[in-house]
């Protein structure tokens, strides 16, 4: 009786009765598809595909979010995330002058609808890749961290573990640690490695508004997030010819793109059932046993990408090689036993190092800057096995700072006294760890300069 009653209420639940012995087994629920997806010969194909991505029913929205976003305290913290580090720019002093009056100001314009996006700041950097860079106001990045701090956890939770970018205790020298252990766990032969042609340019309008209205269902909310989505649109146009494109520079930009792209990790990970999975924005890695088998898993993404999300692999950007050669990803060469640096990477900052040093003796840059530079690339390094590396880059006098150094040496640790206690045993000391000679300047107000920062006004 138990049992039936159980398997009534919750029909998912299997209960075994073996004498006086109750077993209750969870099913695994399963979910069919309501839109068929296309094969990777072009074929629509609904029995071998468990679900469809983009028509999943029965997901839990959220409404009551705007008054949320628009809570005085809510824009005062997000006032002071977007000044941090900040506080010396034109637009941001110009804000803090009248600091209160201009948060009321800001609710009471969203409340009404009547705040509009500014203009963005558009410039161009180059480190390696020639990026294009959109910074919004400073009164936009506040709105944005509100509207963040709200939704974000809402969508978070609906992302797979291996998504690495973007998101809080994740990185990407947490990514490059969890594919090694993938690679040292799996013992797979073959790596597929697929980076995506113009992600953030290509990311179709419509197709994010209708992920984002699967979880939020407050009308306000979908207002303003569309009017953030339509302030922006790239000169390319998506497959179906409409306005795409995000812009590289907005902290909502980094949300929209892991939205967009987790419908590509529930197919991998659920319809494709890859367990050696993990991405990183754009780039992401598929770790297998077979050659073939990787290669007709390419073949379904490409598909599925072209189909649903209106998006291409970039041609020169698709491998498919052992993976005993080392996995490049995230700015390592990773292997299961240690990892790399990347070659391309290490020849950049030789270059740089000898520009900034020459640029150092000229008097063109400051004592602190230069130590700054140099440790924000120590730090990345020292993620990697390059002890003799590091060793022989900073050599000179002048960098030995930067240099890693054994805790003791022979010369520094000092030798144990003969002399006896009172138990008649010789009292040792413990080693003094020395003082570095060459500290690190201190960081300077001055020169954290941020590529996103409207300092203009």
């Amino acid at each position: 009786m138990f049992g039936l009653l159980l398997s009534a209420a919750k029909p998912n639940v299997r209960v075994h009765i073996r004498g006086r012995v109750v077993q209750i087994q969870r099913e695994r629920p399963i979910i069919r598809p309501v839109v068929p997806i296309a094969a990777a010969d072009g074929r629509e194909t609904i029995g071998s595909t468990p679900y469809s991505i983009l028509s999943l029913k029965h997901i839990k929205t959220h409404k009551r979010l705007f008054l949320k976003i628009i809570e005085f305290n809510n824009l005062l913290t997000a006032y002071d995330l977007a000044r941090k580090g900040k506080r010396n720019r034109r637009a941001v002093a110009r804000f803090d002058f009248t600091a209160p009056l201009n948060l009321l100001t800001l609710k009471k314009s969203l409340y009404e609808k009547r705040y509009k996006p500014g203009s963005y700041r558009q410039f161009w950097v180059s480190d390696p890749k020639l990026r294009l860079i959109s910074a919004p106001p400073f009164l936009d990045r506040i709105v944005h961290h509100a509207i963040i701090r709200v939704i974000e956890p809402i969508f978070d939770r609906a992302f797979i573990f291996d998504s690495w970018a973007c998101r809080r205790g994740k990185g990407a020298h947490r990514a490059m640690k969890r594919l090694q252990v993938f690679l040292r766990k799996s013992k797979t032969s073959y790596a597929l490695k697929c980076d995506i042609s113009q992600f953030f340019a290509s990311m179709d309008h419509q197709i994010l508004f209708q992920l984002i209205k699967k979880k939020i269902a407050d009308q306000k909310v979908l207002d303003l997030l569309y009017m953030i989505i339509e302030s922006y649109y790239g000169k390319t146009r998506s497959i179906v010819n409409r306005r795409s494109g995000i812009p590289i520079g907005n902290l909502t930009s980094q949300l929209f793109a892991n939205i967009y792209l987790n419908e590509l990790d529930y197919y991998v990970k659920h319809v494709l059932r890859r367990r050696f999975y993990l991405r990183y924005v754009d780039d992401f890695i598929i770790l297998g046993t077979d050659k073939k088998d990787l290669q007709k898993i390419l073949l379904q993404i490409t598909a599925f990408l072209a189909e649903h999300l209106k998006l291409e692999l970039h041609p020169r950007k698709v491998r498919l090689f052992p993976s005993c050669l080392g996995v490049d990803f995230v700015g390592y060469v990773i292997f299961p036993d240690h990892v790399r640096l990347r070659s391309k990477n290490v020849r950049r900052f030789k270059k740089k190092l000898k520009k900034m040093t020459a640029n150092l003796e000229a008097g063109q840059i400051s004592q602190a800057f230069f130590h700054n530079s140099l440790q924000s690339w120590v730090a990345h390094a020292k993620h990697a096995d390059a002890f003799r590396l590091r060793q022989r880059l900073f050599a000179s006098s002048s960098l030995r700072a930067f240099s890693p150094t054994p805790l003791f040496s022979p010369r520094q640790t000092p030798i144990a006294p003969k002399i006896k206690n009172a138990k008649g045993k010789p009292s040792v000391k413990a080693p003094v760890k020395p003082a570095n000679q060459y500290p690190v300047q201190p960081v300077s107000s001055d020169v954290q300069l941020s590529l996103f920062d409207d300092w203009r006004g």
